[in-house]
């Protein structure tokens, strides 16, 4: 009897493992149609090859910073926060947002951002005296990019690759932030990790959407990293850019939009909040995106002048 439950509950695993694989696949295919007439590309070749982030000419790349964009002025530098949009996938150097925010600007930008990564690890550095202690203290922004699915990645893990599973997480106990050790439930036994976040992934797939919890989540990251950066750079400014992307319908369907965010101006007034669409109502052309979902340079050269007009930055245009 017991044989028979442990051989069905092998095939389960191994039939959610299948799920995971051909799900991914459709709807990565489906992204890439969009591009059809643009792109050419060995699907499968890029799925089993794609890691958390990729840089043309850097094949083993994976988790590297973007260097420091060094210009004349080095006064009041800005930071940028955020996930893969913010590091520039798929992007060289002279490509990215912080390349190209700097030319205009002609001002220092250092580019912090992380693929995979969410608002928890956004909050891991600023929490991070040795990272923190870097920062210049005359720094003028920190601009924080901002995509829908930063909500998802606060509280459960990614099912989109398979190089990685786990994202800096917290929850919320006693209105606090409490970090998540994930690494402490890897055991010994084959593949015990990675079948544990297809799991959680799945149940989080079929269970009721608790959006309150979520969102109150969302919003104490956003207050604790304001407060932190209120206190250690009282000087600088917070700016959250909510980043359109190509797969975002903008339509009121229940889910996370930009009214949503607005909220966190509620508690925290000084926060500036930016539509790239509202920016840049043109960001709704394919040209504007790249086949995988990440904003090409192109789009990068229409909202970077938009961007510094909106904040009054001094540019050398």
């Amino acid at each position: 009897m017991k044989k028979i439950i442990l051989i069905n509950i092998l095939i389960m695993l191994i039939l959610i493992m299948v799920l995971e694989w051909v799900s991914f696949l459709i709807a990565f295919n489906k992204n890439i149609n969009l591009f059809e007439n643009e792109v050419k590309i060995n699907k499968i070749k890029y799925y089993l090859n794609h890691k958390s982030c990729y840089v043309p000419g850097k094949e083993e790349f994976e988790g590297e910073m973007r260097p420091i964009e060094y210009r004349s002025s080095q006064k009041k530098p800005i930071i940028l926060l955020g996930d893969s949009f913010t590091h520039g996938n798929r992007l060289k150097d002279n490509e990215t947002f912080s390349y190209k925010l700097a030319n205009y600007t002609n001002k220092t930008v250092i580019n912090r951002g992380i693929c995979g990564e969410g608002l928890g690890e956004i909050y891991r550095q600023l929490t991070d005296d040795e990272i923190l202690n870097r920062f210049p203290s005359d720094t003028e922004y920190f601009i924080y990019t901002f995509i829908p699915d930063h909500i998802e990645r606060s509280f459960r893990f990614r099912n989109c690759e398979l190089s990685y599973f786990y994202i800096t997480r917290y929850k919320l106990h006693n209105n606090k932030l409490e970090f998540i050790d994930s690494n402490k439930n890897i055991f010994s036994i084959f593949n015990y990790f990675y079948i544990k976040a297809l799991l959680e992934n799945y149940i989080y797939l079929i269970q009721i959407h608790d959006t309150k919890k979520t969102y109150n989540l969302f919003y104490k990251y956003i207050e604790e990293i304001y407060k932190i950066i209120k206190t250690k750079f009282p000087n600088s400014k917070f700016v959250i850019l909510y980043m359109y992307d190509i797969f975002d319908s903008r339509e009121d369907d229940g889910k996370f939009n930009i009214n949503d965010l607005k909220k966190v101006k509620e508690k925290n007034k000084d926060i500036i909040i930016l539509d790239s669409l509202e920016l840049c109502p043109q960001l709704k052309e394919n040209k504007y995106w790249m086949f995988d979902g990440h904003p090409s340079t192109q789009a990068w050269d229409i909202l970077v002048p938009e961007i510094s007009k909106k904040l009054e930055l001094n540019t050398n245009k």
